[in-house]
């Protein structure tokens, strides 16, 4: 068997991209390569530019994070088929806030975050794919990267839309774009904010591009753009989509 071949194979094992197409996996398996990590070593260090994100694929290995004072901290227990590192997927520019120790030898998946990310936008099913895991990734561990510092009701409400995107989004056409259903008044009740902040932040959403408002239903048009307002990274200035506004 050939290594891309096995690649695929393993790829076809990790729940987040249950969603693929046979191309999709084939294709995903051409950026990804194999790489055995010794017990004790790190596989992501801390600080270090987010170039990639891992797929565990056997062994034992552990998210921990250094504080300022010297101490580490284990952050969270990783066990074969699990993701991590995939801060890269939502900005380009982003550095790894935590590092992946291997407890015992490990063999992981390396994928290149901006070849996984061009990848998914010709390929609406990644694309869905790096929504949930996203928001997976953010739902596990963005209070331990954020402990002590502001939570922003913008941040809370994109995470929720992701949180809704994972467990019941739709696809809508060929596109990349996600239907969510919900009201308003239940997200603000779940983000623990007004009604009004939710509808002022939503319609400015709409008019940057990120999705289009309906009656107790969002498309979601630009799931990367939200993920990104996930994160904590400032929402771009531009307005290349209003051309594509409208209510349903």
């Amino acid at each position: 068997m050939s290594e891309t071949l096995s690649i695929e194979t393993a790829l076809r094992q990790v729940h987040i991209f249950s969603d693929a197409s046979d191309e999709g996996y084939a294709k995903l398996a051409e950026i990804s390569t194999r790489q055995a990590v010794a017990a004790g070593s790190l596989i992501i260090k801390q600080g270090e530019p987010a170039e990639a994100f891992y797929v565990l694929l056997g062994g034992y290995a552990q998210l921990c994070q250094i504080t300022k004072e010297g101490r580490q901290i284990t952050l969270r227990k990783l066990t074969p088929g699990q993701i991590f590192g995939a801060y890269g997927i939502a900005h380009g520019s982003a550095n790894y806030p935590a590092c992946a120790e291997a407890v015992e030898d490990c063999h992981v998946l390396v994928i290149p975050a901006d070849r996984f990310t061009k990848l998914a936008q010709e390929n609406p099913a990644l694309s869905f794919s790096m929504l949930k895991l996203m928001s997976g990734y953010l739902h596990e561990l963005q209070e331990h990267f954020t402990q002590g510092e502001p939570d922003m009701a913008e941040r809370r409400i994109a995470r929720a839309l992701l949180t809704i995107a994972h467990h019941s989004g739709k696809h809508v056409g060929k596109s990349n774009s996600v239907e969510v259903r919900f009201t308003r008044q239940s997200l603000a009740e779940q983000v623990g904010t007004t009604l009004f902040t939710v509808s002022r932040i939503l319609r400015r959403w709409q008019k940057n591009g990120y999705l289009l408002k309906g009656r107790e239903r969002i498309i979601i048009t630009n799931p990367h753009l939200l993920m990104q307002l996930a994160e904590g990274f400032s929402e771009p200035s531009w307005d290349e989509s209003a051309g594509n506004r409208m209510d349903f």
